[in-house]
C-alpha cells in the first residue's frame, strides 16, 4: 500500500504470514491502515496492487473501497511462473463519502 501527498509514510507490505493479518484479518487491517493515512497522514490517495489470483485480497480490498485501476500484465515472478498485479485504489473523497451519512 502507498500513498500520495505524504512522502513520510513509506509503502507497507502485507502478508498472510504476518501477525497482524493471521489474528485481526486483511479487512480489519487495511481499513485501520486506510483510516490512518486518510485521518493523520492527510493523504489524497492511497493505492496498493495484488496478484490477479489473490481473490480473496481482491474481495476485502474493495469492501474498503478500493477500486481495480489496472491490470500490470506478467508483472512478478511467483509460484514458478509470471503473474498479473492488480493496481486498486482510493481516493480522500471516496473515502469520505462513504463515512458521510446518507
Amino acid at each position: 500500500m502507498t500513498t500520495s501527498n505524504s512522502p513520510s509514510v513509506p509503502p507497507v507490505h502485507f502478508s498472510r504470514r504476518h501477525k497482524v493479518i493471521r489474528e485481526c484479518g486483511l479487512r480489519e487491517a487495511v481499513t485501520l491502515l486506510r483510516d490512518y493515512a486518510f485521518t493523520h497522514r492527510n493523504c489524497h490517495r492511497i493505492m496498493l496492487t495484488t496478484m490477479a489470483s489473490n481473490e480473496r485480497a481482491i474481495r476485502a480490498y474493495r469492501a474498503c473501497g478500493f477500486v481495480a485501476e489496472g491490470r500490470l500484465r506478467e508483472h512478478a515472478w511467483s509460484d514458478g511462473r509470471w503473474q498479473d498485479e492488480i493496481v486498486m485504489g482510493i481516493l480522500r473523497n471516496e473515502w469520505e463519502s462513504a463515512r458521510s451519512p446518507t
